[in-house]
């Protein structure tokens, strides 16, 4: 094999490491986004309430939170003044709220009671059996 083939034959085995590595990195961006989806399709059935940005204050505080990850709240005044999302009927109730960031695919977020997270689990747990079989299996 010649100089020159040889150069050639380096550049197109460098150029299919490049594109092979993109692929993964592909493949990895699309698989962590439908397992977000599939969160949010179930944060949804057990009744958390999905909520848009409400202009760009409300969008740079989203951006605190840790994305794509359900979080606890504490019923406190700064968080819900800056969340501006709870009705009188929530307000009256204390306790803990549930939230879980997704400013990447939606700019929005998902919100839910403790009642909802617990519903949430019961959810979850349906979900594990239906992908895996009875529990004894």
């Amino acid at each position: 094999m010649n100089t020159a083939t040889k150069g050639r034959t380096k550049q197109i085995a460098t150029v299919l490491s490049i594109a092979m590595v993109s692929g993964l990195f592909s493949a990895c961006a699309f698989l962590k986004k439908e397992q977000v989806q599939d969160k949010e399709i179930l944060l949804v059935q057990a009744g958390f309430k999905q909520i848009f940005s409400s202009g760009p204050e409300n969008l740079a505080y989203l951006k605190t939170f840790k994305q794509e990850d359900l979080i606890k709240l504490a019923n406190t005044p700064d968080t819900l003044s800056h969340l501006n999302i709870l009705t009188d009927d929530d307000k009256l109730k204390s306790g803990t709220y549930y939230i879980f960031v997704d400013i990447e695919d939606c700019d929005c977020f998902y919100w839910g009671s403790e009642e909802t997270y617990n519903k949430y689990q019961g959810v979850l747990q349906q979900q594990k059996i239906a992908d895996f079989g009875s529990p004894g299996n």
